[in-house]
């Protein structure tokens, strides 16, 4: 199957994911063989989509997680715990909650060879069918990016979570081209940083993770 073809197929499928009942494997069921057996092995994996006149491609990384997708998505949606594992992340502040499943953020990130990166990005989570967890987000104002949004998809997959990180951005200045193999390294620490977090909550800080489960379920009302 052509890449371009595989690609649709995905998209189409996340999109009727949020509009029915599909099963929670249809995400799983989007990748080849080779990639499923990849991700078995605890490794994770970036395809890359080409955007047409796009400086940067639309990144996703799909990456299988020994935790229950409530847990994944507890440890994601505590945007105060970010910089203190999230690479080069510094600082983050908590702009604004306009709705309990939504929330603007503040990131202050370190860039090599620049100035500081500091970006308002609004995130907002639902809960689809079968405890598929969909994070969108979008950036709101960046010091480097014209635009930028992405997502974060959790999906479960026999005893733990399928990932799918997605994220596309549109550099204000063509400079960025040096700097595509460092987002794109970036990309691929801050999933695996998010795995490990995860291990981490429910092994070594299982208090924490009890209130991060409850911010959770207040931000769904569940």
């Amino acid at each position: 199957m052509k890449k371009t073809t595989r690609f649709l197929i995905l998209f189409l499928s996340l999109a009727l994911i949020s509009q029915s009942s599909w099963g929670a494997d249809t995400l799983w069921e989007t990748l080849t063989a080779s990639q499923q057996e990849v991700l078995n092995t605890g490794k994770q994996i970036l395809v890359t989509e080409q955007i047409p006149n796009a400086i940067w491609p639309r990144f996703h990384i799909y990456r299988l997680v020994p935790a229950a997708p409530r847990d994944v998505e507890a440890v994601f949606w505590d945007v105060n715990d970010d910089a203190h594992y999230v690479p080069d992340c510094m600082k983050v502040t908590v702009d604004s909650r306009p709705a309990p499943n939504i929330v603007e953020v503040t990131y202050y990130l370190n860039i090599p060879f620049l100035p500081q990166e500091v970006s308002l990005v609004r995130t907002e989570v639902t809960l689809l069918p079968q405890g598929i967890y969909n994070n969108t987000w979008t950036v709101l104002s960046s010091k480097y990016s014209q635009s930028g949004s992405g997502s974060f998809l959790i999906a479960p997959q026999n005893k733990g979570s399928l990932i799918c990180y997605t994220n596309f951005v549109i550099p204000k200045s063509s400079i960025a081209c040096m700097l595509r193999s460092q987002a794109e390294s970036q990309i691929k620490a801050t999933v695996k940083a998010i795995a490990q977090r995860v291990e981490y909550q429910l092994k070594e800080a299982p208090q924490h993770h009890a209130e991060q489960l409850q911010q959770i379920d207040a931000a769904l009302k569940k």
